[in-house]
């Protein structure tokens, strides 16, 4: 699967992956489900693991449309939400370049960095690396 998620509510903490081929349907999927799902809450912790990413889809026009909804969903959250991307590669780092751009300008309560790994990741959400790479590794 291109886009997946799932959330773990023992770590505070939902995960993202998107590999190979992204589409913005794909994106979508994500969209729409997350808010959706049982364990879903405002302020979780993210981590997006793009590592196996190959192609993103890119509308520009339709990104930033997705961006502004995600806003909506965070914009009442009682605390800053930590975003992290991991992206390793030139073509991870590309797709992370165009998510950052879309959020510029939008007033919301998020902090999100783009590091190399899930060390780093690990370092800046306070959790153990141990614990993010086996929340990772549910969702492969």
């Amino acid at each position: 699967m291109a886009a997946s998620f799932r959330i773990f509510p023992e770590h505070h903490l939902a995960c993202f992956r998107y590999s190979g081929r992204v589409t913005i349907a794909d994106y979508l999927g994500v969209l729409r489900g997350f808010p959706r799902d049982p364990e879903f809450k405002l302020g979780l912790k993210h981590v997006t693991d793009i590592s196996d990413l190959e192609e993103i889809e890119t509308d520009h026009t339709m990104m930033m449309q997705i961006q502004a909804k995600i806003a909506e969903y965070v914009v009442g959250a009682p605390v800053e939400t930590l975003s992290v991307i991991i992206a390793p590669t030139e073509a991870a780092l590309n797709a992370a370049a165009m998510v950052m751009r879309s959020w510029k300008g939008l007033d919301v309560p998020v902090a999100r960095s783009v590091v190399a790994s899930a060390s780093e990741a690990a370092k800046l959400l306070g959790i153990d690396e141990a614990t993010i790479k086996a929340c990772l590794n549910e969702i492969a």
